[in-house]
């Protein structure tokens, strides 16, 4: 049996961020949670109105690329974005492993979300200029 996740438009790189899909295409199934949860990821927490406790940070993960990350900071980030990640009430579980490369300041954040359906997996490549959401099929 098919777990019902809703449907959502789909997200496509837009500058440093992702926009709506300019065609209105509608994702279903893993790829609107993961839609969602990446989206989630990317404002800060209290920046929509409508759902204030939605959100990372201050400034979601776009600002970690302006922030002095060491590797021992790494862990408790990666505990943050989980808990975000699972505050999607359609996330059973997420695995979180984010790189940080100081030198490009890019940042890299790959998630592997547990659904009821099954695992599925997506990646959000960062920089100061352009972010990129990837979809596992």
């Amino acid at each position: 049996m098919t777990t019902d996740y809703g449907t959502t438009i789909g997200s496509v790189s837009s500058g440093a961020g992702l926009d709506m899909d300019p065609y209105w295409r509608r994702v279903s199934g893993g790829k609107a949670v993961a839609v969602a949860v990446a989206r989630r990821l990317l404002v800060g927490k209290g920046s929509l109105w409508w759902a204030p406790d939605v959100g990372f940070g201050e400034s979601g993960i776009l600002g970690l690329i302006d922030d002095d990350i060491t590797a021992d900071r790494v862990p408790m980030i990666e505990r943050l974005l989980r808990a975000e990640c699972e505050a999607d009430e359609r996330v059973l579980g997420a695995d979180v492993t984010l790189t940080f490369d100081a030198t490009a300041s890019s940042l890299t954040c790959s998630v592997l979300l547990e659904l009821g359906s099954g695992p599925f997996r997506f990646v959000l490549q960062a920089s100061a200029v352009s972010v990129s959401l990837l979809l596992s099929p």
